[in-house]
């Protein structure tokens, strides 16, 4: 019990210190679309959620043929993967834009990916059936 109450404390910080400094890269030029980053990490893993309920949280669920329910699995991760890829595109693209500086992009770009990190954290500890492995 100790070592999930660490685990959800350092993901906690880790989420936390991951929106700050994306918050941050938006004061950097009083512009605000860098926090369109933090939008799609929180919208990224939603159709992992949506396809685990589907499926009932079980092997095969409420499927009838493992084909169907390999292929919901396979469709919730190329979105999931298009989101995570949108989330790092994002500062990207407004840097080749002259949106936002470089000191921005590298906020918002280190900023996203503690954040989906501690998303895919999350997932691995808490909501698979692998309790009994360390990440």
């Amino acid at each position: 019990m100790k070592k999930k109450k660490r685990n959800l404390i350092g993901l906690a910080a880790l989420l936390s210190i991951g929106i700050l400094l994306v918050i941050l890269s938006c004061t950097n030029l009083d512009k605000f679309l860098p926090l369109l980053v933090i939008l799609t990490y929180f919208i990224a893993p939603i159709p992992n959620f949506i396809a685990k309920k589907i499926s009932g949280g079980k092997k095969n669920g409420d499927f009838n043929d493992e084909d169907e329910m390999s292929s919901t699995k396979e469709y919730s991760n190329f979105i999931t993967g298009i989101l995570f890829v949108t989330g790092i595109a994002i500062p990207l693209v407004l840097l080749h834009s002259d949106m936002i500086n470089v000191t921005s992009t590298i906020l918002s770009l280190i900023g996203g990916l503690m954040i989906f990190s501690a998303f895919a954290i999350y997932t691995k500890l808490f909501l698979t059936g692998n309790r009994d492995e360390t990440f």
